[in-house]
């Protein structure tokens, strides 16, 4: 199968994974998630043993296939991509790529010509299957922060388990919207004591006092 087959391939694969993802874990964003209605999609082939697949949200029409190439960039990990150097790689992608937090990215074994992903997933390791559930955690993680508003340069995030949270950060930062004046400070709540008293943070967030 040529390249630009399995870019089609993989394309639909990819945006298939997300579609499934946000619809179980986020399905009140679905309708407005970046890529899952319209998008670009892109293949650039490493190394003639892996394919990246690159996802570009846009606003309207038909997926377009972008022009397709191969990867030739000294500053390219040189090993072979895996969970243990995942980020590594995708930091390289999004950056050589020019792939903005409501786009998608993800490289893939060519491990088969077939033109069935579910074909191809069968001949994945169990090493090549995690990278790739770990690859679609990593682009949900983006495109929900960008959804929400949130200031990835500032290096704000929510631990795994509390993304529920999420709209009332977003309200936080409307009022506060300079991260780094930001503080959130808790203290133990001591039950019985009449002394503690709660109030507002300066520059936003909470403090507790005796």
């Amino acid at each position: 199968m040529e390249q630009s087959d399995q870019t089609v391939t993989w394309a639909f694969g990819l945006h298939g994974s997300l579609s499934k993802v946000v619809s179980q874990n986020f399905p009140q964003d679905a309708h407005r998630w970046p890529v899952l209605r319209y998008y670009d999609f892109q293949g650039c082939q490493w190394r003639f043993t892996h394919l990246i697949i690159i996802l570009r949200d846009k606003v309207s029409e038909i997926p377009t296939q972008m022009a397709a190439g191969t990867l030739d960039a000294s500053s390219a990990p040189s090993d072979e991509p895996s969970v243990e150097n995942l980020n590594e790689w995708q930091s390289f992608l999004r950056a050589h790529f020019n792939v903005r937090p409501q786009d998608a990215v993800a490289i893939v074994p060519l491990l088969s010509n077939s033109p069935k992903v579910e074909e191809q997933w069968e001949k994945w390791s169990t090493s090549d299957k995690q990278l790739w559930h770990n690859q679609i955690e990593i682009n949900v993680t983006q495109q929900f922060y960008y959804l929400k508003g949130f200031d990835m340069a500032g290096d704000f995030f929510l631990p795994p388990g509390y993304l529920f949270l999420a709209d009332d950060c977003a309200r936080f930062f409307a009022e506060h919207p300079d991260y780094g004046k930001n503080v959130f400070i808790m203290t133990r709540f001591v039950s019985g004591n009449s002394r503690a008293r709660f109030g507002p943070l300066l520059s936003g967030g909470w403090r507790s006092w005796a």
